[in-house]
């Protein structure tokens, strides 16, 4: 056996993360599972407000069940997972900070339900040394990548239109990620304005809200670059997401005429260009290992001591536009940003969408 001390990369390799879980429901349970399969993070501790599903979970996954906050920051993670919803989020990054936490906290989109929320979130966090992400997971899906890497190479022009749609769900919950996305296009220009529409005749329950049942919102960056985004809706041939540049078209997640007047799952990503290149071989835009390489990308920004590439003030920015779109579809009209930090989405009703608070 070599006496030859380690090199750093080798010391990476083989260095342990002790991770523990804030909220055990369906989202805890899937970060619990992604947990396991990295290479070198151990689940540790999990907590919930139900106990029982505390203790489930950490049967499974060889973890300590425990039943408050300062007991999880005892055991000693250096990333907590806070799977919880908006609106307990910020009074939860809060709790693990007042108790001497100083790791990484990875929480769920979107990070809480009003502007001055989130940016007090991160303000408070980072200011105590914690490095603070929200699982926009999205963006490091193999499409998604593959797309930026395309457009940045000039495949298709200059980007002038993006559409997004999410079939089932709601703008709280996948307009956050496709606007992540969206910024990305537009290497973060400014979203000057946003409008929309919503219908809450058959609302959806979405983090103790009842939310609308289907939603359009555009809006437009400074540079004029436009974004529209459909949520539950049934757009015939639309992708989950499609670039348009001057000189074609990227899609990700596209769909196909199944031959009997429907649609089925199309390739992962598709470029038009005058011709038409397809990569079916590309994982689902929504792969579960996007998970993975959200929690490693907040491990490895730890270890060099950086920010992560989906840290929360990023998160803040996509946050702003979902929220613009929900106060223009209640009346508000055209909502020009920066949107009152005031604005909150802290109660539903099902004849009128959320209350503004």
């Amino acid at each position: 056996m070599s006496n030859e001390p380690e090199s750093d990369e080798q010391a990476f390799e083989h260095r342990r993360t002790a991770v523990a879980l804030v909220g055990c429901g369906t989202a805890g349970g899937a970060h619990a599972i992604t947990v396991s399969r990295h290479a070198t993070a151990d689940l540790v501790a999990c907590t919930d407000i139900d106990g029982a599903k505390a203790r489930e979970l950490a049967a499974g996954h060889g973890a300590r069940a425990v039943d408050t906050l300062d007991e999880l920051v005892a055991v000693g993670p250096r990333v907590v997972i806070v799977a919880a919803g908006p609106a307990e989020q910020p009074g939860i990054v809060r709790r693990l900070v007042e108790l001497g936490f100083r790791g990484g906290v990875l929480c769920e989109k979107p990070l809480a339900l009003s502007l001055a929320e989130a940016r007090e979130t991160v303000r408070y966090a980072t200011g105590h040394g914690v490095t603070l992400a929200v699982n926009h997971q999205r963006r490091f899906g193999a499409p998604f990548v593959r797309a930026l890497e395309l457009l940045r190479g000039g495949r298709v022009g200059d980007p002038v239109r993006i559409e997004a749609f999410g079939p089932k769900g709601t703008l709280l919950d996948w307009g956050p990620h496709w606007i992540d996305f969206a910024r990305m296009v537009v290497d973060d220009d400014p979203v000057t304005w946003v409008d929309g529409l919503a219908d809450f005749s058959e609302p959806q329950a979405h983090a103790g809200l009842r939310l609308e049942g289907h939603a359009l919102i555009t809006w437009e960056h400074a540079g004029g670059v436009r974004g529209v985004l459909e949520t539950r809706g049934t757009p015939l041939g639309q992708p989950l997401l499609r670039i348009w540049g001057t000189a074609g078209a990227i899609e990700i997640g596209c769909v196909a005429p199944d031959g009997e007047g429907g649609w089925r799952p199309g390739p992962g990503l598709r470029v038009v260009d005058g011709s038409v290149e397809t990569d079916a071989d590309i994982e689902s835009p929504l792969a579960a290992t996007q998970w993975l390489r959200s929690l490693d990308e907040l491990i490895r920004a730890l270890d060099e001591g950086r920010q992560p590439a989906h840290d929360a003030a990023r998160a803040t920015a996509a946050l702003e536009i979902c929220l613009a779109g929900y106060r223009a579809a209640l009346g508000g009209g055209r909502q020009r940003l920066p949107l009152d930090p005031a604005y909150t989405l802290r109660e539903g009703v099902a004849a009128g969408g959320p209350v503004a608070g």
